[in-house]
């Protein structure tokens, strides 16, 4: 066993300063307690990390079920206002619109993209 000549706390636990701080030795007592508490500490982020990621997963589907139950709410009431506009255009007021203007042709011919 050596001697520490002069120990310092590390990012990882207790070192030795030669030059520069680093990590160079540890008591075989002391390592083995160290090892255990960062295996233990390990365990923990892992935990974590997992618990992290399904978190983060229930987020996403959370949020896609909600934008697809928004997307379709805004495209019924788009597709629902489309129908009454294209009624009120062919009725012109009345109870009942004229037959034989085939305005649906004409429009899906105009609303298509060439």
């Amino acid at each position: 066993m050596g001697t520490l000549t002069s120990n310092i706390k590390c990012g990882d636990g207790i070192g030795t300063q030669i030059g520069e701080t680093r990590l160079t030795y540890l008591e075989d007592s002391r390592k083995d307690r160290y090892m255990a508490e960062k295996n233990k500490e390990m365990v923990k982020k892992a935990v974590d990390y997992k618990t992290l990621l399904q978190g983060i997963g229930s987020i996403l589907s959370e949020g896609r079920r909600a934008a697809a139950g928004a997307l379709n709410n805004i495209l019924v009431q788009t597709y629902w206002n489309i129908g009454r506009y294209i009624v009120e255009y062919e009725q012109e007021g009345n109870a009942k619109a004229d037959y034989g203007a085939e305005l649906l042709l004409r429009l899906s011919k105009d609303l298509t993209v060439a």
